[in-house]
């Protein structure tokens, strides 16, 4: 019954909407505890209309209410687990159009806000307090553990997955839209001359906390995520290649060579940005674009591995970090272009390893060629000695096959 009264107050205007979420704590326990799985699935209904009520308003103070509520969106979310993927869409599609118009909204300067409020009139109807929604706030809602209900609703179905899909796309649309600084920036090392404000740096936060929670090496389509995001901010590569978790350790399986794979496509896809080669040093050039995880010993013993299907992906890689160097060097000072290459000589496996491997290759893919040729010459031959045997039957056939159609021959008398 309570819940009916709510719904009803809240459907009578952005008045009353106000009135009943400064009145009602929404981070009230005996609040939260509706969206539990052991409650009536008509109790869990009222509480999802309650938020897609309020949301639907796209009024700043109440989107901003509801993301800061504790206990209470956050339960909504992780519900959209057990509910039908037309129900997900709904909700999530209402949650997006009120929230990243509103964070996009309150980028403007102090004086556009006091102007828009007044333009458009606080208090009287819907999207009036639109700018009051930071994007701080809304970077604190999709936390870590809001980015892991994000991941585990998108594993339900492949109509949540297109969902959840199109959800971290308009997150990160509006981070390229509010990011203002889009220099890269490696924490702890101060080598541009502007300094980051707290938009900037709470978003750049948020872009690569989307990054890390991707599963970049298993779905294509989240593989995709990583390299757009990758493209549009070269900052990301940095930390996620640094808090890269994946495995290197050479092996002949279908999760290594993804691993080597991924970064073999970030290497090629991200451009060399010649700020970056202009004011760091050698290393921090060299780990922007090269795991830390990938050390020289891994890549020795991949490029050394007996199966030829590991050893081709190592030397795809270090083909592709080869040619990197080689961008960055072209734009590089002379003075600091031989400490870049000798950080990354120490990266890579040895110049006699490469070559032996090399030759060991071709050698056996010579003795490979002259394996198939010998094979295709007994088959010719076997074919051939067929051929005249079908043409030339034997005597012993041919008497047999007389006898046969002699004894035919006397039965049909007889």
């Amino acid at each position: 019954a309570g819940v009916k009264i709510i719904i009803a107050m809240l459907n009578l205007n952005i008045g009353c909407a106000r009135m009943v979420c400064q009145r009602l704590n929404l981070s009230n326990q005996h609040l939260t505890n509706l969206n539990k799985t052991s409650q009536p699935p008509s109790v869990k209904a009222g509480v999802l209309k309650i938020a897609t009520l309020i949301l639907k308003y796209k009024d700043g103070d109440l989107t901003r209410a509801l993301l800061t509520s504790k206990g209470f969106l956050d339960g909504i979310m992780r519900g959209m687990v057990g509910r039908t993927p037309v129900d997900c869409a709904n909700f999530v599609n209402i949650l997006g159009d009120a929230i990243f118009p509103a964070a996009a909204a309150a980028s403007k300067s102090t004086k556009s806000h006091k102007r828009d409020k007044s333009a458009a009139g606080v208090g009287s109807g819907a999207g009036a307090g639109s700018v009051d929604v930071s994007p701080v706030v809304v970077c604190n809602f999709f936390n870590n553990h809001q980015l892991d209900t994000i991941n585990k609703i998108a594993s339900v179905s492949d109509d949540h997955k297109a969902t959840m899909l199109k959800l971290r796309g308009r997150l990160v649309l509006y981070c390229s839209q509010l990011i203002s600084n889009n220099l890269p920036f490696f924490p702890g090392i101060p080598y541009f001359s502007r300094p980051l404000d707290v938009t900037d740096k709470v978003l750049r936060g948020m872009v690569t906390r989307i990054m890390l929670k991707l599963k970049a090496n298993e779905d294509a389509n989240e593989q995709r995520e990583v390299l757009t995001i990758a493209k549009k901010f070269p900052f990301t590569i940095h930390r996620y290649l640094s808090s890269m978790h994946y495995s290197f350790e050479p092996r002949l399986s279908l999760r290594f060579i993804a691993n080597l794979t991924l970064v073999t496509k970030i290497i090629r896809s991200v451009a060399v940005n010649t700020e970056v080669i202009q004011r760091c040093p050698p290393n921090v050039i060299v780990n922007g674009f090269i795991p830390q995880a990938l050390t020289r010993q891994l890549l020795s013993q991949a490029v050394q591995h007996p199966s030829m299907l590991v050893k081709h992906h190592a030397l795809l890689l270090i083909t592709a970090i080869l040619s990197r160097l080689s961008s960055v060097i072209a734009v590089a000072e002379k003075a600091k272009q031989s400490a870049i290459a000798e950080v990354i000589h120490v990266l890579l496996p040895s110049k006699e390893t490469i070559i032996s491997v090399i030759n060991s290759a071709n050698s056996a893919n010579a003795k490979n060629q002259i394996n198939r040729k010998k094979k295709r010459r007994r088959r010719k031959g076997e074919e051939g000695e067929s051929k005249d045997a079908n043409d030339n039957p034997d005597d012993d056939d041919a008497a047999a096959e007389d006898q046969k159609d002699e004894e035919i021959k006397w039965a049909t008398v007889g």
